[in-house]
Formats: C-alpha cells, sequence, structure tokens
C-alpha cells in the first residue's frame, strides 16, 4: 500500500466532503460556489496523482500523468477564492478574469499535448511520478504555479491585518494559517528539495487537510460562510405537506407551494400577480375576510369555497 497515495487522496476527500458542506449552507453566495470548485479541482488533482502513485505500469502511470493537466486551475482558483475572501475590487474588472484564467488555459493544454511541462513518468520510492522537462515553459508554468498560491496568501494576511473586529480577526487568522501550511508544503516539496536533488513527493495534497481543519474551525466558530435564512425558508415553504399562499393586503398572491400547484392544477407562473379572490366562489366573502385581516391582524373559523375555473 502506498501510504502517501492515500493520505493524499483521503485528505483531499475530506475537503471535497468540507466543500459541499459549505456550499449547502448557502448555494448562492459566490464564496461558497468558488471554495466547493477550489475542493473538487484539487481532488482531482490529487485522484490524478493517487491512480499515478499506484499505476501497475509504465504505461497507465502515463496517461494518469496527462489526465492530471487541468492542475492549473486549482492553482488559480485557489488565487480566486482568496480575492472573493477579502472581498477584492479587482474582480470588477473583466480583465482581472483574463489575467487569472488565460495562463490556466494556457498551460493545461500545453501540459495535455506536450511534454514540455510534466516529463514521461519514472519510478521512485513513493510510486511513479512525471520527470520535470529543463524547458523555458516549465520554469514559467512552476513560477506561475508558486507565486498565485503565495499572493493568495499574503491577500489573506492583508485582510487579516487590516481587520479591528475581534471576531473577524480570529476568523480571518483561521484562514491564513490554512492557506499558508499546504502552500507551504507544496513549495517546499516541489521546488525548493528539487533544486536541491532531493526526492520527495509533492506533500501539498496531503497538506490540504490542515485548510480544510483550519477553515472548518472558522466556520464553525466564526461563522465565515453564513447561513441563508432565505435559502432556509424556501425550504420550508417547498417541503410543507399544506397548501400554502402568500399574498399582500389587495389580495395579490406573492408565493404559492408545490402542494397548492399540484392541489390547483395551474403552473406557478399562472397563480403568481393573480388576485387571491379569484379562487374563491364568494368573492364578497373573500374581500371581507381580507378587509378583517389588514383591521385586525387575524382571522379565525373562516372557510372559503375553491373557484375550480378561476382563471379561465
Amino acid at each position: 500500500m502506498n501510504l502517501y497515495a492515500w493520505l493524499s487522496l483521503c485528505s483531499t476527500l475530506t475537503s471535497v466532503a468540507l466543500g459541499i458542506i459549505v456550499f449547502s449552507l448557502n448555494r448562492k453566495r459566490l464564496l461558497n460556489k468558488i471554495f466547493l470548485l477550489t475542493a473538487l479541482a484539487g481532488f482531482y488533482w490529487a485522484f490524478t496523482e493517487f491512480m499515478m502513485w499506484q499505476a501497475s505500469s509504465v504505461e497507465v502511470a502515463n496517461f494518469w500523468n496527462k489526465m492530471g493537466f487541468l492542475w492549473p486551475f486549482f492553482v488559480v482558483l485557489v488565487l480566486h477564492f482568496s480575492l472573493v475572501y477579502v472581498e477584492s475590487n479587482w474582480l470588477k474588472k473583466k480583465a482581472t478574469y483574463l489575467f487569472l484564467y488565460l495562463p490556466a488555459l494556457f498551460f493545461a493544454l500545453t501540459d495535455l499535448t506536450t511534454e514540455l511541462i510534466n516529463g514521461p513518468v519514472m519510478m521512485e520510492y513513493w510510486g511513479y511520478e512525471d520527470t520535470t522537462p529543463a524547458t523555458f515553459i516549465y520554469w514559467i508554468s512552476t513560477f506561475w504555479a508558486a507565486i498565485l498560491p503565495v499572493l493568495a496568501f499574503l491577500l489573506c494576511v492583508v485582510f487579516y491585518i487590516r481587520t479591528n473586529d475581534g471576531a473577524k480577526k480570529q476568523q480571518r487568522k483561521f484562514v491564513a494559517v490554512g492557506f499558508a501550511i499546504p502552500i507551504f508544503a507544496y513549495l517546499v516539496t516541489n521546488i525548493v528539495f528539487p533544486s536541491f536533488d532531493i526526492n520527495v513527493p509533492n506533500l501539498g495534497h496531503i497538506a490540504i487537510l490542515f485548510f480544510g481543519i483550519f477553515v472548518s474551525y472558522a466556520i464553525l466558530k466564526c461563522e465565515l460562510f453564513t447561513f441563508d435564512a432565505a435559502m432556509a425558508a424556501e425550504n420550508i415553504i417547498s417541503t410543507m405537506p399544506d397548501s400554502l399562499i402568500l399574498a399582500n393586503m389587495e389580495g395579490e398572491i406573492l408565493r404559492v407551494n408545490k402542494r397548492l400547484v399540484n392541489f390547483l392544477g395551474y403552473a406557478e407562473s399562472e397563480l403568481i400577480g393573480k388576485s387571491i379572490i379569484a379562487l374563491c366562489v364568494e368573492k364578497k366573502r373573500c374581500e371581507s375576510a381580507l378587509k378583517e385581516l389588514a383591521e385586525n391582524r387575524a382571522i379565525r373559523n373562516c372557510e372559503l369555497t375553491r373557484n375550480s375555473r378561476c382563471f379561465t
């Protein structure tokens, strides 16, 4: 059993699980979406490394080496996440997205179609590993892959330093530390050690686990990813077993749940904006009920008959 490979896979699986939890807390918030995408990209990269390290032959190892060509997108998503997290104004400019993702696309396609960035695999004591070709584009991609995570970390550090609020400062400290550990592990094992001919596996994947731990703590204790009350209300309404209509004081229908849609036989779009009075056979009685509700803020023991052809 390859211990390095399994530790790498388990750590990134933990990050994916965390990403799914964070995304479920607020599916509309951009920060949550980017966090999940970053976790998934990190898992994909680690999975291809895992398969390469565990490969039974050179051919299989080379295949998975090529399948890891999407690694630049994980690198750029780390920076993208930090830009969203620190609420950077850079994201308001379209040129920022070109600066972020065009190099990633170029390096990914180059890695897939050539051996200028990752050379053919060779056997190491932890399994098959790609070789480093002495090409100009390899050094450019290596510098790019090193500078982006460092920039992401520095943004988080500055964000932490500029914070005066105690709770937010604590939160941002954990996030900064969570960034620091995998970035440090990646730089040491992928750049520093190879420069001195020290052969070790990429420990950046394993160190992602620490990112998950620190960010998890920030989520649970410091409310990094806030709970979306509106989404919770929407989920409650949609799963109610009884029919529900939300209307304003003029009787205009604002919201209905699925149970009512199934009961009436109309589409939700056909009901929204229509008068609730049209749903009743006794229209004057319905108008009276609405008036009583407006005056007393509540009505009791009011039974109305539904009009089955209200919108026909």
